[in-house]
């Protein structure tokens, strides 16, 4: 059965799912102050999404948050639309690099938890870190546990 937008199983499905991810992030603290236009967590959500895909910068984030929008909606509430490559790469800049990396693992490991059973390989989060690295293009970088990239 394919459930829609107006479908309650599919909103409880994907808010929990949303629940989860903010839950990951929760000790990320929003660098802007009181002018914030973007949820920072929907902001974070598209950007991993983005890279997931395959993106590599901050124009490659907005340009996914663009073509899934109808998509997002269903879950996210993005109330000033999709944010610009500028706000992406003007917040992922200030986050503070050690705090988002202890989240991401967090989230990395509750993502392999429930995928386990569905493949015997080894997870990120089991076989190095994968961080961000703030910078003009907002890259993600994997690092090998010891550091090196």
């Amino acid at each position: 059965m394919r459930l829609g937008r107006g479908s309650k199983g599919w909103v409880e499905r994907w808010g929990h799912l949303v629940e989860e991810f903010v839950s990951c992030f929760a000790e990320v603290a929003d660098p802007r102050r009181g002018n914030a236009r973007h949820n920072l967590h929907e902001m974070l959500l598209i950007a991993l999404c983005a890279m997931l895909c395959g993106g590599e910068d901050c124009s490659d984030m907005e340009l996914f948050g663009q073509a899934k929008e109808v998509f997002l909606r269903r879950f996210l509430r993005l109330r000033h639309g999709i944010p610009s490559h500028d706000t992406f790469s003007r917040v992922l800049r200030l986050l503070d690099p050690a705090a988002f990396e202890a989240c991401f693992i967090r989230f990395m490991r509750r993502f392999a938890e429930g995928l386990q059973g569905v493949s015997s390989s080894k997870s990120a989060a089991d076989d190095g870190i994968i961080t961000w690295r703030p910078g003009l293009r907002c890259r993600v970088v994997a690092l090998s546990r010891s550091g090196s990239a």
